[in-house]
């Protein structure tokens, strides 16, 4: 919803098409997708303890799984919100190996 806000608060909705799934599911076969930006769950915890924000036991199953289906050619470019404690690494490799390389936009760091 933030996104949509965004986009008509600036006059650039006409430039983006907005779509809400769980990771590319809604996504038909053989379609290509230009960018993927994606703010996944991705601090180390249980799913059921609050599924906004953690990403699994390792902080990165949620993105894994969708590196997985940007790997399988579709998306042009994945934008992604990462932290030091999801083990991140893991996926820069992961990446790596379907084509993609790593450019870091910005790297701040909090105190928790």
């Amino acid at each position: 919803m933030n996104t949509r806000i965004n986009l008509i608060d600036n006059d650039l909705y006409q430039y983006a098409d907005v779509i809400t799934a769980n990771l590319l599911d809604t996504i038909k076969a053989g379609f290509r997708i230009d960018i993927v930006i994606s703010n996944p769950p991705y601090l180390p915890g249980n799913w059921s303890e609050d599924w906004r924000i953690f990403g699994g036991p390792h902080g990165n199953e949620v993105t894994r799984s969708l590196i997985q289906l940007v790997c399988q050619g579709r998306v042009r470019m994945v934008i992604l919100t990462q932290s030091s404690l999801s083990n991140w690494e893991d996926l820069i490799g992961y990446l790596g190996s379907c084509g993609f390389k790593l450019i870091i936009f910005k790297a701040t760091h909090y105190f928790f």
